[in-house]
């Protein structure tokens, strides 16, 4: 039975043939280091690449929503709980039942609920139009 000795002796004994010897620690910690850099680079290539091509995709505007700016109407999409790559008319339907279920009218009799209903009606109107004009 081989001793972790013997084992060691071997594996430097292959090291000194093939010319490879094991990393320091230090060079070990420096190639993760730029293991994690590129990693990291590469990431951000692919997020600028997936928005250039995003950007750069011409559709049907009656269709699909592809030229609004993502950063500034994100927020506008999840109010009406929407992707940005849904179609006009899932942001229509979208925006026509949320209207129905938050309509004041609805909460008749309960004058702090009604309040609350008129304030998301306003900001359905208002995120509404605003995705409209940015459509075109």
């Amino acid at each position: 039975m081989d001793s972790q000795y013997d084992k060691l002796g071997e594996m430097l004994k292959d090291a000194i043939k093939s010319g490879k010897f094991p990393e320091s620690e230090k060079d070990s910690k420096k190639q993760n280091q730029q293991k994690i850099k590129q990693e990291n680079l590469n990431q951000k290539t692919k997020k600028e690449n997936s928005e250039k091509e995003f950007y750069s995709r011409k559709g049907d505007k009656k269709n699909k929503i592809s030229d609004v700016n993502i950063q500034k109407s994100i927020h506008l999409y999840k109010i009406f709980n929407l992707n940005y790559g849904c179609t006009i008319e899932e942001l229509k339907d979208s925006y026509r039942k949320l209207l129905k279920k938050y309509h004041p009218d609805n909460f008749e009799g309960f004058p702090e609920t009604q309040k609350m209903a008129e304030r998301k009606t306003q900001e359905l109107i208002s995120a509404f139009n605003k995705l409209m004009e940015l459509i075109g």
